[in-house]
């Protein structure tokens, strides 16, 4: 083999003659300037001699050139094949085809045999790979398998053969599996080590406290500290007790699959505690999703409870990185609260909040009902009685709200500009603009979405149950299942604000709003809904007034008809019908028509699916036997226990039917 050196020197050497021809054909020129032409044919000679020699030489040196370059060509092929023959990973080479044309002992030893394997395809050898999954134009390609009970990482490389025809083609395909059992069990003995956080608190700590007996309630708390110590040792975790409602526990991340497995036991167990209680003692729960640090997973565990307390309680929720999991929920969580401190706190914190504001802002949800413009109307009050510019925002006007809009517009008794649309509103704010949302607490629900992201100050009503994206900067969120509407907690939050007086319109909105989601005080009504109604009553609200806002024309009065005779009983218990998209609101028809559907005997949930464009709307309602929002989560929607909706996304009716009935199957399979 020649050495490098020795081919560098011979390079050298040819440079050289090229110098020697330069300087003869200098002499020639000389010389024939001169006119020595014995001289000049000497010189001619020479060149040719040179030249002929050069030739030679290039020659001698290009094949020795090919020489050298073929030896390192064969030496690196050799320890190429080398590497890839004694590599300690399984390693083989296909045909377009899948055609095994080599392979290394690795690979054999990983398909447990010797025979067979050449020109044997390799979607009979391993099942789990197939030659149809690699693209051809794609240079690489990488995917990860469970083979023969291992996890292997499998790089494709599509390779182009070197200007030669054989029996492989033009291309081949270069395979080699990574094994990464090993890395992914210690990968997951790391994350099952990794300490998470639960936070556990007792729902309606005052109301229980208010209603038994001291010693009652000694022995309530008592046992509820028993069952969580037992079941903090029966996940090998550290309990604390840091307020006289609340706990924390810290376990390890293997226990989460557990427990999830048999579905949070312990709610059920506290929920059958009873020492004389009038309602079952329910537990909020945030769990921590799996992350790397302690302080996310904590900041985890915090957003689930809140997310859980906001959506009534009784539920465990798991907050991971890109989803939450939801447990429980199984009583109605509606539970009439007596004490008025929370009420009375919010109320003076809105106040301080309006005052030191430039102006308000007021928005409900999308297409708003009465409760949503009957709040807002409360606390459009509120900010004038403040001395504040206060506006509601309102896009359209519906047929559900035109009467009362219309009564307030033409009442006299309001300013011009109390209704404007979105663009006015971004118009008017300003670094110290206070942005109160009422009845909804998903962003993406309420009337103009993007002024949210232009205010700082926000403030949240609401009485539905939290969704997972509710309003995560507002400065304060306000949200209580309990109460039957966001007109009645706007109603008891008035009669804290210091000399407010309601004109008799202000108090029958806000009437009007608490009877249309009590449906005429039969649904969701505690103790506080009719005080807050007594409240309004006496500030000049007439029931003969309101009960006009509700009147139907002929064409919904009949579209009602026309929904609730294609109505089917499904499950023996539901009424699912199909509602009519003739009407002039068929929202509010099929949310009419959900709440006739109850009065069936034996109905205990109704939903009405309505086409409008080309998306899908549904109206759910129930008793409370049957939680409806979890049924309509399902489906991407929400509300509350016994009221909610939803809306299917460019999606016909008879599809939609199919879909309410398989997540109704899978809701009572759960339950």
């Amino acid at each position: 083999m020649i050495s490098l050196e020795a081919t560098k020197g011979k390079f050298e050497g040819w440079f050289k003659y090229q110098y020697l021809n330069l300087i003869i054909l200098v002499f020639a020129i000389l010389a024939f300037y001169n006119k020595d032409w014995e001289m000049v044919r000497l010189d001619i000679t020479m060149l040719i001699v040179v030249l002929l020699a050069t030739m030679v030489w290039s020659a001698v040196m290009k094949r020795s050139r090919d020489m050298h370059l073929k030896n390192i060509e064969d030496g690196m092929a050799l320890i190429q094949r080398d590497v890839f023959q004694n590599s300690p990973w399984p390693y083989v080479v296909l045909d377009l085809s899948g055609d095994v044309k080599w392979h290394n002992p690795k690979f054999e030893e990983l398909i447990g045999s010797k025979d067979a394997i050449m020109n044997e395809n390799i979607n009979r050898l391993i099942t789990e790979l197939h030659v149809d999954q690699f693209k051809k134009d794609v240079e690489t390609f990488d995917k990860e398998i469970v083979f023969d009970g291992r996890t292997y990482r499998v790089y494709v490389h599509l390779i182009e053969v070197p200007e030669q025809k054989n029996e492989v083609g033009d291309y081949v395909y270069s395979v080699a599996f990574f094994d990464k059992t090993d890395y992914e069990e210690l990968m997951e003995k790391y994350t099952n080590e990794k300490i998470t956080t639960m936070l556990i608190s007792v729902d309606n700590y005052e109301g229980i406290i208010m209603e038994m007996e001291e010693i009652k309630t000694s022995i309530l708390f008592a046992l509820i500290d028993k069952s969580l110590n037992e079941f903090a040792e029966s996940i090998d975790a550290i309990l604390k007790k840091y307020e006289k409602d609340k706990y924390i526990l810290l376990f390890t991340n293997d226990k989460i699959k557990m427990l999830e497995q048999n579905k949070f036991e312990i709610i059920d167990k506290i929920r059958k505690i009873d020492v004389g209680n009038e309602v079952p003692i329910t537990l909020s729960v945030g769990v921590g999703g799996i992350v790397t640090s302690l302080t996310q997973n904590f900041d985890y565990a915090k957003e689930a409870i809140d997310l859980a307390v906001g959506r009534g309680g009784d539920q465990v929720i798991i907050k991971y990185e890109d989803k939450y999991t939801f447990f429980g929920g199984k009583e109605k969580p509606e539970v009439d609260k007596k004490t008025k401190v929370k009420s009375r706190v919010k109320a003076l914190e809105l106040k301080s909040m309006i005052e030191e504001a430039d102006n308000v802002l007021v928005m409900g949800h999308k297409r708003p009902d009465l409760d949503c413009l009957g709040a807002g109307v409360g606390v459009y009050r509120i900010a004038k009685h403040l001395g504040k510019e206060a506006h509601i925002i309102l896009n359209d006007v519906n047929t559900s709200i035109h009467h009362l809009y219309s009564k307030l517009k033409l009442s006299g008794e309001f300013q011009e500009d109390m209704f404007v649309d979105g663009n006015f509103a971004l118009d008017v704010v300003n670094k110290k603009t206070l942005l109160v949302i009422v009845d909804v607490n998903a962003p993406t629900y309420t009337e103009f979405p993007d002024i949210i992201e232009k205010v700082d100050d926000i403030v949240v009503f609401d009485h539905h149950r939290k969704t997972t994206d509710y309003v995560k900067k507002a400065k304060m969120s306000y949200v209580e299942t309990y109460a039957s509407s966001a007109s009645e907690m706007i109603t008891e939050m008035i009669q804290y604000i210091d000399g407010i007086e309601l004109n008799a319109l202000e108090a029958e909105s806000l009437l009007a709003g608490i009877t249309v989601d009590t449906q005429n005080f039969i649904f969701r009504v505690g103790v506080r809904t009719f005080e807050a109604a007594a409240f309004l009553r006496r500030n000049g609200a007439k029931g003969s007034n309101v009960s006009m806002l509700f009147q139907n024309n002929i064409d919904s009065f009949m579209a009602k008809n026309e929904t609730l005779s294609n109505t089917e009983i499904f499950n023996d218990n539901v009424a699912i019908a199909i509602g009519t998209s003739k009407a002039e609101n068929p929202s509010l028809v099929a949310a009419q028509s959900a709440n006739d559907l109850l009065t069936i005997s034996g109905v205990k949930a109704s939903f009405v699916l309505t086409e409008i464009k080309d998306d899908v709307v549904i109206s759910a309602r129930s008793f409370g036997d049957i939680n409806v929002q979890r049924i309509m989560e399902k489906l991407g929607g929400g509300g509350h226990f016994t009221a909610a909706g939803g809306q299917l996304k460019n999606e016909i009716v008879e599809n939609a039917v199919v879909q309410v009935k398989n997540v109704i199957t899978e809701y009572f399979r759960e339950v």
